[in-house]
């Protein structure tokens, strides 16, 4: 994302606050978003990037605490 004020791509996702963004942006597909370098605040359609652990490549093994290497114990 880049920042439409001052042109730097450090922007960051913020809170949804307020009747407007809470309730009616969503609608449309806008997200709300801010510049970490001079603060200006925007919607944007973008989601952003979602981050993800690496600590494995399937979540459902990490939060079962089960490893698909071991073998089945009936």
């Amino acid at each position: 994302m880049v920042c439409k004020k001052c042109h730097h791509d450090r922007m960051h996702r913020i809170a949804r606050n307020g009747f407007f963004r809470v309730r009616v942006a969503p609608l449309f597909g806008f997200f709300p978003w801010k510049c970490s370098i001079c603060g200006a605040e925007q919607l944007l359609r973008a989601r952003g990037t979602r981050k993800r652990s690496q600590a494995t490549d399937n979540p459902r093994e990490e939060t079962l605490g089960q490893s698909s290497n071991l073998p089945h114990v009936g």
